[in-house]
């Protein structure tokens, strides 16, 4: 190895270990009143949303922040606007296609969930969503920092399928749903749980 790798190699392990020992001295949590400093102010819906979270006003916040999100420019290939014709359009190329993103939904919220392959993975709607188990092999890898985690044993199962899981691609299924139904209502199960009310 030449100097410059052994040092890079070094920089990269030092960063790793503050990394593990603040992790270990703090650990991260949600803090609603942190969201306000978060926040670009370069709209005036979202200053007004800071401010409103400033003096407590969560639901005016949350309000406001909607309304932001839906008449704000463009970020994403569909917005809520482009949701009725996209739908007409799906459903007059594909007239399955409502009924099965309703029937993958409704199983997320029962509780079961495809995953690379894998059909009607169990969850416990009891117990939410355990982002380190791996839930083919019933294997679930220990919470510790992300270095020390042996990802690489059978002990925590497949690190694939639990990389999967945290990747999020069941909410790209509840979104699939939203694209075809007008009301929505969230329930207590797991997952990002949507059901159809239409």
């Amino acid at each position: 190895m030449s100097p410059a790798e052994i040092g890079g190699r070094v920089a990269i392990s030092v960063r790793r270990e503050a990394s593990r020992v603040a992790w270990a001295a703090r650990r991260s949590a949600w803090h609603r009143d942190d969201l306000a400093r978060l926040l670009a102010l370069d709209d005036p819906l979202v200053r007004d949303a800071a401010s409103d979270l400033g003096a407590g006003a969560v639901a005016d916040a949350q309000a406001r922040l909607a309304r932001h999100l839906l008449t704000r420019p463009r970020r994403w290939p569909i917005t809520p606007h482009d949701r009725e014709p996209l739908a007409c359009a799906i459903r007059s190329r594909f007239p399955a296609a409502a009924a099965d993103a309703r029937r993958r939904a409704d199983r997320i919220v029962a509780g079961r969930f495809d995953l690379l392959g894998y059909r009607g993975l169990p969850a416990d709607p009891g117990d939410g969503v355990d982002w380190h188990r791996d839930p083919v092999h019933g294997r679930t890898a220990p919470r510790l920092f992300w270095s020390q985690v042996p990802f690489l044993t059978d002990a925590c199962g497949d690190h694939k399928i639990v990389w999967e899981l945290n990747r999020l691609a069941l909410v790209a299924c509840a979104r699939k749903l939203l694209i075809f139904v007008n009301t929505v209502v969230a329930r207590g199960a797991p997952w990002a749980s949507v059901k159809a009310t239409n």
